[in-house]
């Protein structure tokens, strides 16, 4: 049951990455700058979209997200999840504007707007 959970959040982050292409296509960057919070207005979090496929991986994974955006540059966004257990020893899954989805052990740290 743990495998298909982190399988489910997986398809909703690499679904947010294809969400914030677009965003980004149309707004020209991905927002203010903000820590932690994924509900604020202004950046790629409030588009209602992309908060659609947080809450549907925040629901399958059991947890809340915390988000980070950037405004260097264009911008960059990263979304930290706490899974269930897989069997792998992750229990955290990571991604961010680069297009990159990874699994850490431990809560990985996302303040630069990127998963480390």
């Amino acid at each position: 049951r743990g495998k298909g959970s982190v399988a489910g959040v997986r398809n909703s982050l690499a679904q947010l990455r294809t969400e914030s292409n677009l965003y980004i296509n149309d707004n020209g960057n991905f927002g203010t700058a903000v820590a932690a919070n994924c509900s604020s207005a202004n950046t790629v979090f409030a588009n209602a979209k992309f908060t659609s496929i947080r809450q549907a991986a925040e629901t399958t994974a059991g947890y809340s997200a915390v988000c980070v955006n950037s405004i260097t540059g264009l911008g960059a966004w990263a979304l930290s999840i706490q899974t269930r257990p897989d069997g792998t020893g992750n229990t955290f899954l990571c991604t961010d504007s680069t297009g990159k989805i990874k699994a850490y052990a431990s809560a990985p740290s996302i303040a630069g707007a990127v998963c480390p």
